[in-house]
């Protein structure tokens, strides 16, 4: 999406750069106000509970808007029209609470 689109800044929940694609330090990338909060790019889990409520509030003015995700992203206000692709399933929606509070996913036989 990148490629396509080079010149549309990017929003997404957490941004920390040295953890992250090179490609995105080039580009005009925009995380939420809950980025700012200690400890919650490392450990982005416990911010589950929450981002419903952040992706809710925030908005994005453009003609269109695609949210790429597997959880809440769908759910950002725009002025525009909104493109959504969702990739499968989360585990995390479907895995016992401690896998996804350690970090760690279940496994199906």
């Amino acid at each position: 999406m990148l490629r396509a689109f080079p010149d549309a800044p990017v929003y997404t929940t957490f941004y920390w750069p040295e953890a992250t694609y090179a490609e995105l330090k080039e580009r005009d990338v925009r995380p939420m106000a809950i980025d700012r909060i200690p400890g919650l790019r490392r450990h982005h889990r416990l911010a589950f509970p929450t981002l419903p409520f952040f992706f809710s509030r925030q908005r994005v003015d453009a003609d269109v808007v695609i949210c790429s995700s597997s959880g809440w992203a769908q759910g950002v206000r725009t002025t525009g029209r909104k493109i959504v692709y969702f990739h499968a399933l989360a585990q995390w929606l479907h895995s016992p609470i401690e896998h996804v509070a350690r970090g760690t996913t279940a496994r199906r036989a």
